[in-house]
């Protein structure tokens, strides 16, 4: 695929980075906790979903070990997506002189204002490693302990790209408090580790959606397949249509999203009125049955995004997102293979026998979007 820069975004393609995919919380939880015991300088959270439990326990422990022994510990939480964080919990973090932050704490007089929310999820450690994705502090993630915990991914980020990640990072704490901390390069993995091109992409407006943009235009230029999974596929139109157009000229195009077992089952009947037009039009849809899918990765020929934007209108109006973006032949083997094993263990929607469904489901289906439909406008008429 031929990759097109623009000016309008704020990072360019870098060279000589390194990334792995994590897959559930089995799998990187551990991972990220044997990073932080490793820490010689910094640790640096920006995190949307924190609630108390076995996991933020695990969290708040090697945080406040770290923090013993001399590392400097920044944690960004929202300030909604916090609520769950128990006053014992922030208190602990707190003695031992954490710098714990709320992003746009909820309050009664804020009105709308409420509804911005920093939606990022960010890890980093030293400036020589990160992590992005969907996952939150949360036992929901927990597949360790609960089989049925929600299926998600993480993605390690090494190389020069990951100075951006840090420099968006200090753009936001720059409203709090001033990080006191040099921001150190990658020097950790192998020059033959280190040949892996990527970009950081941001949302933070209605206005500026570098994540969807680009998203779009690599859609408009794929050649082979466009594979999207993510949780709630309440898509603009504009999305939708490249989708369909990308399907009509050929190119193997799926979603992969969660049926009605989510923490939102109502977005789930909302976005399958949007079936029966994608169907027609040759895109696949699978919806993953075992549990909830949570993971928001795109992959278009070689070139992959994972980060926390779920392509949803909400998000688009309300949310700050960030995504990282791969271009890499092996890397995007790694993802298809991510893919292509959620594939098997997902219910496949055919046309024909979509068209069959009872008059009960398309009724939720059609109400469920006029809530889609009545919140945009909502968001809209007050965002402008």
């Amino acid at each position: 695929m031929q990759f097109h820069r623009s000016k309008k975004f704020i990072y360019p393609w870098r060279n000589n980075n390194a990334f792995q995919l994590f897959v559930d919380g089995e799998n990187y939880f551990p991972h990220i906790f044997s990073l932080i015991d490793k820490a010689n300088h910094f640790i640096i959270i920006e995190q949307y979903l924190v609630e108390s439990g076995k996991v933020t326990t695990q969290l708040i422990n090697h945080l406040i070990q770290a923090a013993q022994r001399g590392i400097t510990v920044f944690l960004l939480f929202d300030g909604y997506g916090s609520l769950g964080l128990h006053e014992d919990d922030r208190q602990r973090l707190r003695k031992e002189n954490i710098q714990l932050v709320f992003y746009n704490p909820v309050r009664f007089r804020n009105w709308y204002k409420n509804l911005i929310r920093n939606h990022r999820k960010i890890l980093c450690i030293d400036g020589y490693i990160g992590f992005t994705g969907g996952a939150g502090f949360t036992d929901e993630f927990d597949t360790e302990d609960k089989p049925q915990g929600w299926h998600d991914v993480m993605l390690q980020i090494s190389g020069p790209v990951l100075n951006d990640w840090l420099t968006s990072i200090t753009s936001i704490w720059s409203q709090y408090a001033a990080l006191q901390t040099k921001l150190l390069r990658s020097t950790s993995i192998s020059e033959a580790e280190k040949n892996m091109a990527g970009r950081l992409v941001v949302a933070h407006s209605p206005r500026h959606q570098e994540v969807s943009r680009s998203l779009i235009r690599q859609i408009t230029h794929s050649q082979q397949i466009v594979w999207l999974a993510t949780p709630y596929f309440v898509a603009t139109r504009k999305l939708r249509r490249e989708i369909k157009r990308a399907a009509l000229r050929g190119v193997d195009v799926r979603l992969l999203l969660p049926n009605t077992l989510s923490d939102h089952p109502w977005v789930t009947y909302a976005y399958r009125n949007y079936y029966h037009k994608l169907l027609q039009s040759g895109v696949r849809i699978f919806e993953y049955q075992p549990r909830f899918l949570h993971a928001k990765v795109i992959i278009c020929d070689q070139w992959v995004s994972i980060g926390s934007s779920n392509l949803d209108r909400w998000n688009r109006r309300w949310g700050m997102d960030a995504n990282q973006e791969v271009n890499n032949d092996g890397f995007a083997h790694e993802v298809k293979h991510f893919f292509k094993n959620d594939f098997s263990q997902s219910h496949e929607i055919i046309l024909a026998n979509w068209n069959k469904r009872s008059w009960l489901q398309r009724l939720k289906e059609k109400g469920c979007q006029k809530i889609v439909f009545l919140l945009d406008m909502l968001g809209s008429s007050y965002r402008k």
